[in-house]
């Protein structure tokens, strides 16, 4: 097999990912996560693996930090904040191990599912087109998050 020249990219393919670039938001995602939180309480169907009712304080700040560290692969230390109660490595580590499991992952999926479905796209069918063609462990297709505005209280993940 003989080495392939490199095509060379078309003007209008370079314009066209240009103006498609300049259309896409620039989004934090621990900020996209934590805003879908306030607007869907998800992190409330993560409960504790002794089912006991009691709540730690910010622990939705906390179960989107272990979500967003094991959804990216990145691990806790890039999510931990030592100023932060809700981010320090031991509390991470409890929710971590208390917290996230099939069941509340599920669930929480279901929540962010039913709460897409009240939006005007999906009222209008147009959300059809586009639904992702898996099997979440639901008795019905999951489909992506629409993109949420970015609440300003979010930057405490990333730092």
């Amino acid at each position: 097999m003989s080495h392939l020249d490199k095509l060379e990219e078309p003007a209008s393919l370079i314009e066209l990912r240009d103006q498609t670039a300049a259309l896409l938001p620039q989004v934090d995602v621990a900020e996209l996560l934590l805003d879908m939180q306030a607007k869907t309480g998800l992190a409330d169907e993560f409960t504790h693996v002794s089912e006991a009712e009691a709540r730690a304080e910010d622990l939705s700040t906390s179960v989107c930090a272990v979500l967003l560290s094991e959804a990216c692969n990145i691990g806790l230390r890039a999510v931990e904040h030592r100023d932060h109660p809700a981010l320090v490595r031991g509390r991470l580590n409890w929710v971590q191990q208390s917290y996230i499991r099939a069941e509340t992952l599920m669930r929480a999926n279901a929540r962010l599912v039913d709460y897409q479905a009240t939006l005007a796209l999906a009222k209008n069918g147009a959300v059809e087109t586009w639904l992702l063609p898996m099997d979440c462990g639901l008795s019905r297709p999951c489909a992506p998050s629409t993109p949420a505005p970015i609440a300003s209280t979010m930057g405490l993940i990333a730092g």
